[in-house]
């Protein structure tokens, strides 16, 4: 039983630490999508 409470927590905190991986992932490509439109915008306006 203990056993299985443990192996029941791991999974959560492993899902948890997913979810954080994921969260930063996807604000990491918006921070490069914004650098690459302002880059394409500076671009074209010159």
């Amino acid at each position: 039983m203990l056993i299985f409470v443990s192996k029941t927590q791991s999974d959560v905190l492993n899902i948890q630490n997913m979810g954080i991986i994921y969260s930063e992932v996807k604000w990491t490509y918006a921070g490069i999508e914004l650098l690459f439109y302002n880059t394409l915008s500076l671009v074209f306006l010159r």
